[in-house]
């Protein structure tokens, strides 16, 4: 994916759909009738997970009925509106995945800040303490006691689940694990 659109009638309403899916809170209503996420690059296949500029989770639909073991109970799913820029076709069977279990998990003492004088500072060396994941496959994880990191995290489980099927257009960046 490689942009989007939304009319700017419509703009608050896109706004509180975007805060809605990087707070991990449950978005309770429709998307705006003029938002258009759109791919450019349709030279080859179109990836299982797609990376776009609004950092959303977007999965086709053979991926989320993959992973629906691992994260049923911590997500919400809504249709994609996906289109093809050139043509304004839209492209069906995929899923923005809304990631709303949130926890706070995050082992400080072993986690490094970026920028330890900036409150909001992500991390350079995250560590997760396993015993506050609540057995949770995939999350965010609270940055402050009031913000939620829209970085979304998923279990060693949930990456080897994935390992040699075929999936396309994910990327994983380690973290570690505590038992605290």
């Amino acid at each position: 994916m490689h942009g989007f659109y939304c009319d700017t009638s419509e703009e608050s309403v896109f706004h509180e759909v975007d805060a809605a899916l990087l707070a991990g809170h449950e978005f309770h209503g429709e998307f705006p009738s003029s938002l258009r996420l759109w791919i450019d690059d349709t030279s080859g296949p179109i990836a299982d997970h797609l990376g776009n500029i609004l950092r959303w989770t977007i999965m086709s639909d053979r991926l989320v009925s993959h992973l629906l073991p691992f994260i049923e109970g911590g997500v919400q799913i809504l249709p994609a509106p996906l289109f093809l820029k050139d043509s304004d076709k839209r492209v069906r069977n995929y899923q923005v995945v809304n990631v709303t279990k949130v926890l706070d998990c995050v082992d400080r003492t072993r986690s490094v800040l970026i920028d330890p004088e900036d409150a909001l500072s992500w991390y350079s060396k995250l560590c997760i303490d396993a015993t506050m994941t609540e057995g949770a496959h995939i999350f965010r994880y609270l940055l402050t006691d009031d913000y939620v990191c829209p970085e979304v995290v998923c279990t060693f489980e949930v990456v080897n689940c994935l390992e040699g099927r075929g999936y396309t257009g994910m990327a994983f960046y380690s973290c570690d694990c505590a038992d605290a």
